[in-house]
């Protein structure tokens, strides 16, 4: 009987073990990025986590990077700002927990104070709002902002296809061949960001 009980000590202590070193696995993007420094307006960019924009932007820029989110700070708590589904706020270790580690963070080199707290207000009145082709989505919110308010241009328009829309039409996006869209991917190859840090994702970047 004690036998029995020591070696199930000992099996629970194995997996214990073997658990935490999962966690410290799946941890380690995130710890790494907290050593390199998250400021607020990083863009973070991801392939598909199967939300409404990866799926759209799988079709229309197949491969790499298809999901986009821009870092906030509030109340001591880093956050991005996801516009899967609708535009709302993802705790950032979650956030890179559903990019299972691969992501890529863009820094503009002029904008290295991060947002003031107006700037980020402004970005938060988005809340809510639901993502809707070819108006309102990720890519497009962001690289406006980024015009708008710290003057700096980032991403380029891809025109849709008549095959592409075809195909986007099928997957239950209603968006006309000759449309313009800045993808996830243009803001990644944007002149104006740096990549300050980058984990088990192809960005398109040359290499340096």
């Amino acid at each position: 009987m004690i036998s029995k009980i020591a070696l199930s000590l000992k099996i629970a202590g194995v997996i214990s073990v073997l658990a935490l070193l999962a966690l410290l696995w799946r941890l380690a993007p995130y710890i790494e990025y907290a050593a390199v420094g998250p400021r607020s307006g990083d863009v973070l960019c991801r392939e598909s986590s199967g939300g409404t924009e990866g799926r759209f932007f799988e079709i229309l820029t197949p491969g790499g990077i298809n999901e986009c989110g821009v870092l906030t700070h509030s109340r001591w708590r880093w956050y991005v700002k996801d516009f899967n589904g609708t535009a709302h706020n993802v705790r950032l270790m979650k956030w890179i927990f559903r990019s299972r580690g691969r992501f890529a963070v863009l820094r503009a080199e002029s904008a290295q104070n991060g947002i003031t707290i107006p700037v980020r207000e402004k970005l938060n009145e988005n809340d809510g709002k639901q993502m809707s082709f070819p108006d309102f989505y990720g890519a497009k919110v962001i690289s406006g902002w980024y015009v708008s308010e710290l003057k700096i241009r980032a991403g380029a328009e891809t025109d849709v296809s008549s095959g592409t829309a075809a195909a986007l039409k099928a997957a239950g996006y209603n968006v006309p061949a000759g449309t313009k869209i800045i993808t996830p991917k243009s803001l990644a190859l944007s002149d104006s960001f740096n990549a300050v840090f980058v984990s088990g994702i192809e960005t398109g970047r040359t290499k340096r």
